[in-house]
């Protein structure tokens, strides 16, 4: 009967110790994934086209940020991954041989500026479709012509 006991608080032991490890490795990873999971935002001055109201510049402004998350989100998922190192195999091949033994480890530290150069640039390139401006890429909204003769309308 003493045998049967102390077999029953050893399990229960192996029991809560593997419970708590298990408990402690989970909330390392979901630790780590909110700390790489950052939004990118704009960097760039963006300015209103002419006679935009600010809420349709608000609605242009949310639109491209969606635009530049989605051209970028892969590339700041891989990164994330290997800069956690729970890169894939798929991951690793497609980074290529590492600094550090293969392990998908980043190679240099500027890709987090890389992707948030691109980030920039996809979001400047949707203001500019929408008819805004960014002074500092030197990028503009085509100007206004004037209607040609057959567009014109007579009174």
């Amino acid at each position: 009967m003493g045998d049967r006991r102390a077999l029953v608080a050893c399990l229960a032991t192996l029991l809560v110790r593997k419970l708590v490890t298990s408990c402690i490795g989970l909330a390392c990873i979901l630790l780590l994934d909110a700390c790489t999971e950052s939004p990118l935002v704009p960097t760039i001055q963006i300015m209103p086209g002419r006679g935009k109201s600010f809420w349709t510049f608000y609605d242009d402004r949310a639109s491209c940020r969606r635009s530049a998350d989605k051209a970028v989100r892969d590339q700041a998922q891989r990164a994330n991954l290997q800069m956690t190192g729970f890169a894939t195999p798929a991951t690793v091949l497609v980074a290529g041989p590492s600094t550090r033994g293969g392990f998908g480890m980043l190679q240099s530290s500027n890709v987090p500026n890389a992707i948030q150069a691109q980030f920039d640039y996809a979001f400047a390139q949707c203001m500019v479709s929408l008819g805004n401006s960014v002074p500092s890429m030197g990028l503009s909204p085509p100007p206004e012509s004037e209607p040609s003769r057959q567009e014109r309308v007579l009174p």
